[in-house]
């Protein structure tokens, strides 16, 4: 049977050129991009605006000990906030401390434990075994008039660690230290090496790997929707008669599927070219950095690291064979989860009884999503090969792999023929569900009657 006879070919050019020409696909596929990196940009100016609203606060300490407070609030002074001792607190219990925070000046009011610069890590060794560990630990208290924002809090605790360490070396005679580069934490870059010794950082593996999890689950549902929405409108509108009149059903389900594809390619392709165009220009601009810039928090990321190993761990950390893999996997997923959605769209007469349909078949897909958090943390987990090996979730689970770890050959190969035939068998059936469904109407379809007709069609 040839999948791309005359009249498949006409229906997928109809479908294509019927969706390509509403405004909904031009709003889509700019209006997307824009509107995510627009987020993105809002995301990042309104975390600058929270930064921004914290300077001029005041914060008051309260040590009882008066051990930490003269470099705690030295700590805190280099930060956003304005720092000063509350010492007409200091000899009060906490929960008097509580009661006049309100009247006091102080946006916010740290109170230190009493023997706060005390550490059980200096006792003898027989007292320190049966110590424990978060009886340690310094717990303080951060009173607030309001919600204390993420970044104030890190900055008080880190300016605390600050201040308790240059307290205890003081102790021990270490004096004039810079706790700053004590607790410097050193940056580390994990690459993986193949055996033919080529070097690959995780950390762009990581971001490919779940990357595609994400877009690829979110292109096959949605896509696969899109063939659904437009077999319900062809039924709602009667033009499936004509149509069934002139070709086979098969004929309009496997059409819609590559009209849908095709404006899918389309779609992509789009924002490929969008996607390269922004880097291009971010490269002549000053390459990543003027990337980074707009961020709130740079973070470590794998070409800085490579740049102070002396490794290019970019440009070796994707293949081309991964992703060449990668889009094949796509391309048989797109025509199984399609088939499946169009199967669906042929059993229904509604978009209220659609929802219903298609329900068990996004929740089946959120399985190869949920396995994101796996696959990041150890792609080759037994439970990572095993739905990398098995449809449908071999789809999404197995390009996600491709970019996060080495496959071995026999695992990705007997994925693709499983997922090949797997393909094969749902567009048959698919079909045979299209033959009947697509001249349906009234009630829902239910499983007894799909199954006779996949058994009888």
């Amino acid at each position: 049977m040839n999948p791309f006879t005359p009249n498949v070919l006409a229906v997928a050019a109809r479908e294509f050129m019927q969706r390509v020409r509403t405004k909904w696909f031009i709003l889509g596929t700019i209006g997307m991009p824009v509107l995510m990196v627009g987020v993105a940009f809002l995301i990042v100016f309104a975390m600058r605006d929270v930064e921004d609203s914290e300077k001029g606060k005041t914060i008051g300490v309260v040590d009882s000990d008066g051990t930490v407070a003269n470099l705690l609030v030295e700590e805190l002074n280099d930060g956003s906030v304005t720092a000063s001792r509350a010492g007409d607190l200091e000899d009060l219990p906490a929960a008097a401390i509580r009661e006049r925070f309100l009247s006091t000046p102080f946006d916010y009011l740290l109170i230190l434990p009493a023997g706060a610069a005390a550490s059980a890590r200096g006792a003898p060794a027989a007292s320190r075994e049966e110590t424990d560990d978060n009886e340690d630990r310094v717990t303080a208290t951060l009173l607030a008039r309001d919600k204390v924002p993420s970044g104030t809090r890190r900055s008080a605790r880190n300016a605390l660690q600050r201040a308790l360490l240059q307290t205890r070396l003081q102790a021990a005679g270490v004096e004039a230290v810079d706790a700053r580069e004590l607790l410097r934490r050193p940056r580390l870059n994990a690459v993986n090496v193949t055996d033919t010794g080529e070097t690959r950082s995780q950390t762009i593996q990581t971001i490919a790997s779940m990357g595609v999890v994400y877009f690829y689950f979110m292109l096959l549902v949605a896509y696969g929707q899109m063939v659904l929405m437009s077999t319900i409108e062809d039924k709602q509108s009667n033009i499936v008669e004509i149509l069934a009149s002139s070709l086979r059903p098969w004929e309009l389900m496997l059409g819609k599927i590559l009209g849908c594809g095709a404006m899918a390619a389309a779609q992509i392709g789009i924002w490929a070219l969008m996607v390269a165009a922004t880097a291009g220009y971010a490269l002549t601009r000053g390459g990543l950095s003027s990337l980074a810039s707009v961020a709130p928090t740079p973070g470590p990321l794998a070409g800085d690291a490579a740049e102070l190993g002396g490794l290019d761990l970019i440009s070796g950390s994707i293949s081309w064979d991964s992703v060449i893999l990668a889009v094949l996997f796509f391309l048989l997923g797109y025509l199984l989860y399609t088939s499946v959605f169009a199967a669906a769209g042929a059993t229904v007469s509604d978009l209220q009884d659609a929802q219903q349909a298609i329900t068990p078949i996004v929740f089946v897909s959120m399985i190869s999503l949920l396995a994101g958090p796996l696959l990041m943390e150890s792609p080759n987990n037994r439970w990572a090969v095993i739905l990398s090996m098995v449809p449908p979730f071999n789809a999404v689970v197995m390009p996600s792999r491709l970019f996060a770890t080495e496959v071995p050959l026999w695992q990705w190969a007997i994925s693709l023929v499983l997922l090949a035939a797997s393909v094969a068998a749902t567009v048959w059936m698919a079909g045979r569900i299209y033959r009947v469904g697509i001249l349906m109407r009234g009630q829902r379809a239910s499983l007894p009657e799909i199954v006779r007709w996949v058994r009888h069609g």
